[in-house]
């Protein structure tokens, strides 16, 4: 599950349990598009709890993102 937070060109992505296809297409997807859009670079600090893994499929959708948006981060801490 991720839960998102952007605040000006500031984006906080909290990650937790098991990330799945549904996660990246219904919640991080969507927002992240829309905040690049907005602000065209962003800096990015993922927080990870309690986490247990990621599906092949939202592996997948993470590298597509990774590649599509390659330019549009600015930094990006974990």
């Amino acid at each position: 599950m991720f839960e998102i937070h952007i605040h000006k060109k500031y984006l906080h992505l909290i990650a937790t349990g098991k990330l799945t296809h549904q996660d990246y297409i219904k919640t991080l997807i969507p927002e992240l598009e829309q905040a690049i859009e907005k602000n065209h670079q962003l800096n990015v600090l993922c927080e990870i709890k309690d986490f247990n893994g990621v599906e092949l499929q939202a592996a997948w959708d993470d590298l597509k993102m990774g590649i599509k948006h390659r330019k549009d981060f600015n930094k990006i801490a974990i």
